[in-house]
Parts: structure tokens; sequence; C-alpha cells
């Protein structure tokens, strides 16, 4: 719950969704809702995240889609694997829709086997280079500042 950087994922899909900067809870924006008891915290545990994974799948049948903000859930692949099994034939139909951050090996392995359907990738060295010297390095790469 403290997590800022989760919270920063989840208020970018929220607004994304609903069209507009600010959205506290998708409440049927563009048709988007978010369930009751919605979101989830997991506090970076893959067992607990995979429980309440199981919990919210069968507690919404007509669940159409689900978004991962963190990847917690698919670094335990065996539980991940068990539990999307109980809604593999909706993952195959496309049904269920499963978006998930991250793109660490054990993702792109549930991606692959058709057990998510999006991972939204990072690139950490590309982001950590660029923070301190802004967007723009053209200038300084070629005055041989940048390294």
């Amino acid at each position: 719950m403290a997590a800022d950087n989760i919270n920063a994922r989840a208020a970018g899909t929220r607004d994304t969704l609903a069209g507009a900067k600010g959205t506290k809870k998708l409440t049927g924006q563009n048709g988007w809702k978010e369930i009751d008891g919605c979101p989830v915290f997991t506090n970076d545990q893959a067992d607990l995240a995979n429980r309440q994974m199981a919990d919210v799948f069968t507690a919404n049948p007509k669940l159409d889609a689900f978004v991962l903000e963190g990847g917690w859930a698919q670094f335990a692949p065996q539980a991940y694997a068990q539990v999307t099994g109980q809604v593999m034939e909706k993952l195959k139909s496309k049904s269920l829709v499963i978006v998930a951050g991250d793109t660490l090996p054990p993702q792109i392995e549930a991606l692959k086997a058709g057990r998510s359907h999006v991972q939204v990738g990072q690139r950490p060295f590309e982001m950590g280079y660029r923070a301190p010297i802004g967007d723009d390095r053209s200038d300084q790469r070629q005055e041989g500042r940048v390294r």
C-alpha cells in the first residue's frame, strides 16, 4: 500500500482507461469498472498475490480483465500456473484478459504459455541513465560528457 511506484502505476492505469487525469476509482468510465475490494496489496509476497488472485477469480466469475500492477504473482511460476489454470479456458478465448507489469523471465514464460496477454516492461538501465541528465542527451553525448 505504501509503494509509491505501484500506486503510480495504478493511477496511470486508471487515468488511461478512464481517459481523464486524477481518476480515483474506475466506476464505469469508458466501460471500465473496478470490482469491490480492488485494489489488493501483496506486500511484495508472491504467495499472497496468488491467493488474492485466486480469490478474485472465484468471487468474480464474470470478470473480463485483471491488471497486475506488479508481477509478484508471476514470480512464483508454479503457483501462478495453478491459479490461472482455473480460468485457462477464459484466457484462451480472451473472455478474460490479464495485463501485468514487468517482463522478468518467469513472466515472459507465463506470457508464452498464454497465462497473460500483455506484459508491460521497463528499461531500468535506460531510466537510471537518463534520470540524472534529462531525456535530451544528444548535445552532451557529442561532447563526450555522457558515457
